[in-house]
């Protein structure tokens, strides 16, 4: 278990390990105005059309836009607040208002009293997927 500390993010979890990563990857921090974005790497920028300056300190729930009719987002929020990883595939739009399909992976961690620290979310775009369209 990781034990929060303000030497955690910087030493284990720094740009430069996160912009390693070809997927996107946002880490939150439960603690941080409603799980809201502390980092993300250059993939999730490549990904979403939104500079750092425009996605730190903001919930990803902005990358689905209008679009919130999505059974996956309630399955989502029940898990975060279960404190349970989470799998799923949500439709969210780019900067330039473009559809893209996000294969999402959230894990979560605890310190070693069972506090939950982090959620570490993995993103990929994923082809369209029939389920997933927008009626």
């Amino acid at each position: 278990m990781v034990q929060k500390t303000a030497a955690v993010i910087p030493h284990v979890l720094t740009q430069d390990f996160l912009n390693s990563c070809v997927n996107g990857v946002t880490l939150s921090d439960p603690e941080y105005r409603r799980l809201s974005t502390c980092l993300f790497n250059k993939a999730f920028e490549d990904m979403t059309g939104y500079a750092h300056d425009e996605s730190v300190g903001r919930n990803c729930r902005f990358l689905q836009g209008a679009d919130r009719d999505q059974p996956e987002l309630e399955r989502s929020a029940r898990s975060y607040q279960q404190q349970r990883a989470h799998r799923g595939h949500l439709r969210n739009y780019r900067k330039n208002g473009e559809l893209f399909y996000n294969r999402l992976r959230r894990q979560t961690a605890f310190d070693n009293k069972g506090n939950l620290v982090f959620s570490l979310a993995f993103s990929m775009t994923s082809p369209g997927r029939s389920r997933l369209r927008k009626r």
